[in-house]
């Protein structure tokens, strides 16, 4: 269940931090609130275009920090 405290943080504008961790280390990436979405199943939907990085460390280790 995703809490109404982070459902009311998702509306306002701000930026989320998407961290991970790849072989070589950590890496970040960030992306607006306004582009989060949270599907009926209680999923969170975040884009991710061009995050080559990201895509290649979670292929090895798929926790994600966000």
């Amino acid at each position: 269940m995703i809490p109404e405290t982070l459902r009311e943080v998702l509306k306002k504008d701000g930026v989320v931090a998407i961290a991970t961790l790849g072989s070589d280390g950590p890496h970040l990436v960030n992306t607006w609130n306004g582009y989060i979405r949270i599907t009926d199943d209680e999923r969170l939907l975040i884009p991710a275009g061009y995050y080559n990085k990201t895509e290649a460390n979670i292929s090895v280790n798929d926790n994600v920090l966000v």
